[in-house]
C-alpha cells in the first residue's frame, strides 16, 4: 500500500510533464515501474522488484480507490502493520473498487450494488472499526487469523453499497423514508 502511494506521487509528477501528456495512466505507471526495476540495487535483489501482479495491484489501488479512501487506509496503516490488518488478497480484489458491480445481477440490483464513493468509504470505515474493536484485544500472533476472507470482504462491500443506496434514495424522496 505504501509502495502504491509512492508510485501515485511519481505518477502525478509525471503527468505534469509536457512529454507525457499524450500517455494514459497505465502506460505512465508501466514506464515508472520499468525504470524503478532497472536501478542497480533493485535489479540485484529480486524481492525488491515489482512484478506484473504487484503492478496491477498498484494500479488498482491508485485508480480504484478515491483520494479520501486512500487517505483513510494510509491513516490506518500509520498506526497498524499492513501484515496484521490488510492483506494483498483483499486489496487486489476488484469488488471494492469504484463502479464495480457483482456479475450476473439483474439491472435493478446492479444499480443498488454498484460501488460509489460513499459506499467505498463506508466499507473501509467499517473494516477499520471492526479491526480496532476485535483485533487490538488479541495477541499479535492471532491477528492475521482474524482478518476477513475475500467472501466476507465482498459481503461487506455489498452491505455498504445497499446502505449507501438507501441513504441516497431517502435523500431523493424524503417522504418515502417516513
Amino acid at each position: 500500500m505504501k509502495t502504491a502511494m509512492r508510485f501515485e506521487i511519481m505518477l502525478a509528477e509525471r503527468r505534469k510533464l509536457e512529454s507525457c501528456r499524450d500517455q494514459n495512466d497505465e502506460e505512465l505507471l508501466a514506464s515508472i515501474i520499468s525504470r524503478y526495476n532497472s536501478y542497480r540495487a533493485v535489479s540485484a535483489v529480486k524481492k525488491w522488484q515489482i512484478n506484473s501482479d504487484m503492478q496491477s495491484a498498484i494500479f488498482a489501488i491508485i485508480r480504484g480507490l478515491t483520494a479520501e479512501t486512500r487517505a483513510l487506509v494510509r491513516q490506518h496503516l500509520d498506526f497498524n502493520k499492513y501484515d496484521e490488518s490488510y492483506n494483498e488478497g483483499l486489496l487486489r480484489a476488484k469488488r471494492h473498487q469504484l463502479n464495480e458491480t457483482p456479475r450476473g445481477m439483474p439491472a435493478a440490483w446492479a444499480d443498488r450494488l454498484t460501488v460509489t464513493e460513499q459506499a467505498q468509504l463506508l466499507h473501509f470505515k467499517r473494516y477499520n472499526q471492526w479491526w480496532h474493536l476485535n483485533c487490538k484485544k488479541v495477541k499479535k500472533t492471532m491477528r492475521a487469523r482474524l482478518r476477513w476472507t475475500e467472501e466476507v470482504w465482498n459481503r461487506s462491500v455489498d452491505q455498504a453499497c445497499l446502505a449507501s443506496w438507501a441513504v441516497d434514495e431517502c435523500r431523493k424522496n424524503p417522504k418515502a423514508s417516513t
